[in-house]
């Protein structure tokens, strides 16, 4: 299906069904398209340490800390979602970018990783046993703010802004601070544990041990 889109001139195509091999498909002519999401995460966020600046309307900085842990034996490829972009019309399009900046260990040594597809595959130095926890500290600048009215903005906070595992970015302890130009201020889910001022930003952090 060929379509316009965006700019006059500009058109994308759509396919309207696929096809596969014979041997793709099971004994009773069953095709698994995504058979990643049948399949139980081997790891799980436990805990995501996040530092977010908002210097202004349009861009988020993101500082996040996220450990994980294994849930089965030789864990080494880490698969977050993460977005690479909002509202682009195709994987042509920039859209709302969200860019990768640093991925590293704790002691500050960079990990190879993947920022693809609404994912961001991961490296770690050597495999996970199951039960143990790594630490991954992950920077990214994100074009994703939306303004909603003269006075007020929103975060895309139904989409994986920061790195998530699992259905709806799984359950897990947090810690966050958001600094934010002023006027302006944050709102917050958790426990607040204080407000101050740094300048020309207001800040605030939640926590939840929950």
């Amino acid at each position: 299906d060929e379509k316009a889109s965006g700019a006059a001139g500009k058109r994308v195509f759509d396919p309207w069904c696929l096809y596969h091999k014979k041997q793709d498909y099971d004994a009773k002519g069953n095709f698994n398209v995504l058979p990643e999401n049948d399949a139980k995460e081997r790891a799980a966020l436990r805990d995501v340490k996040m530092v977010i600046e908002i210097p202004n309307t349009k861009t988020v900085n993101v500082d996040a800390t996220v450990r994980l842990e294994a849930h089965a034996a030789g864990v080494r490829l880490i698969r977050f979602s993460l977005v690479n972009n909002i509202d682009a019309a195709s994987w042509s399009d920039t859209g709302r970018p969200v860019t990768i900046t640093h991925v590293q260990d704790t002691s500050g040594a960079s990990l190879s990783y993947i920022h693809k597809w609404h994912q961001l595959l991961v490296l770690l130095p050597k495999p996970l046993a199951k039960g143990e926890t790594a630490d991954i500290h992950v920077t990214a600048t994100e074009d994703t703010i939306i303004q909603l009215t003269p006075q007020s903005y929103w975060i895309y906070t139904t989409y994986p802004w920061f790195p998530q595992m699992g259905y709806n970015g799984g359950r897990y302890t947090f810690d966050w601070t958001v600094k934010v130009a002023k006027p302006m201020k944050a709102t917050g889910s958790g426990e607040l544990v204080k407000e101050w001022q740094e300048g020309k930003m207001n800040c605030a952090q939640w926590h939840s041990t929950v």
